[in-house]
């Protein structure tokens, strides 16, 4: 099948979540990343590997945890980022409106 893996044994993906392997997508547990991730990089990678258009995983917005007690969370920017230049991204498209669209 010719899907290489990381020492550690994660899928290696390019940022569209297709292996070495360019017929498979992969997704969850098998990749690196955050296992809270799973259930959109799924989502995205059925949409990446049914359509013409893929799109990246975007993880800006992901909680930094600390499993501590009490338990802490991050999420948002850190004082710095305010201060650089402002993009505006492009909202994702959604992949279950784009899988069952009429052709």
């Amino acid at each position: 099948m010719d899907v290489h893996t990381t020492p550690d044994g994660a899928v290696i993906l390019d940022p569209h979540l297709r292996t070495t392997n360019p017929a498979i997508y992969a997704a969850g547990d098998v990749t690196p990343g955050y296992v809270y991730v799973a259930a959109a990089a799924g989502t995205l990678a059925a949409h990446n590997a049914f359509t013409p258009d893929p799109q990246p995983l975007n993880l800006s917005v992901v909680p930094g945890v600390i499993f501590t007690d009490p338990q802490l969370a991050t999420v948002g920017l850190t004082e710095a980022k305010p201060r650089q230049p402002v993009t505006t991204p492009e909202p994702p498209p959604s992949a279950w409106t784009t899988l069952l669209a009429p052709t």
